[in-house]
């Protein structure tokens, strides 16, 4: 679909602007660029999730986030953001960061990437919100993709489960580790759903 360049330009005027158009209205501006514009997608990013304000704006930047886990060629671009995301003040878009973190994570390059695993983690064991570790927590079923990622999600958990406080992230640690271990089996993935139960046992002595 091939839009006119007005149009294009209304709506990164609508992804842009915080206050001339309805909250959803930026929410679905933010969308299409995604699709139909990339370059001014992320130039309006950068916009929303720098400036963060106060009210209804947590759904355009919970929206952003949750856009950028969801397209794999923008996590390369936006890495930069992440930092600043992940102090976002509203727990909602620290949550949402957190699952597109989850996605960033399960991709086959996420291996070699230790900043963004390093995000993560913070997110799993420092936000001060318990609603934000447990969200994360419970991202990491997707991410046991290989082996090496496999032990980095079961050390992560094993830290969790050992140190936690909270009810709430406790119990999504203990969830995740059975729901990751069943989906290795379901996949066929035996010696690694093993490795991971091994492991989770050394954790323990």
């Amino acid at each position: 679909m091939i839009l006119r360049e007005s149009t294009v330009t209304f709506i990164y005027r609508a992804a842009m602007a915080s206050r001339a158009h309805h909250v959803w209205i930026q929410c679905e501006a933010l969308t299409l660029l995604a699709e139909i514009a990339p370059e001014s997608f992320l130039l309006a990013l950068h916009h929303r999730l720098t400036n963060p304000e106060q009210d209804d704006d947590i759904f355009v930047r919970r929206r952003a986030v949750r856009l950028l886990g969801a397209h794999a060629e923008f996590h390369k671009a936006a890495e930069d953001l992440i930092p600043q995301i992940i102090n976002d003040p509203s727990i909602s878009v620290r949550q949402g960061i957190a699952e597109a973190l989850g996605m960033m994570l399960a991709s086959e390059s996420a291996d070699e990437d230790f900043n963004l695993w390093q995000w993560y983690k913070r997110l799993v064991t420092s936000d001060q919100s318990a609603q934000v570790r447990a969200a994360a927590i419970f991202t990491a079923r997707r991410m046991v993709v290989s082996d090496s990622m496999a032990t980095r999600v079961a050390d992560l958990l094993s830290e969790v489960i050992q140190n936690e406080q909270d009810v709430l992230a406790l119990k999504a640690a203990l969830t995740t580790a059975v729901d990751a271990i069943e989906l290795l089996y379901s996949d066929n993935l035996d010696d690694q759903a093993v490795a991971v139960l091994v492991h989770f046992g050394d954790g323990r002595q």
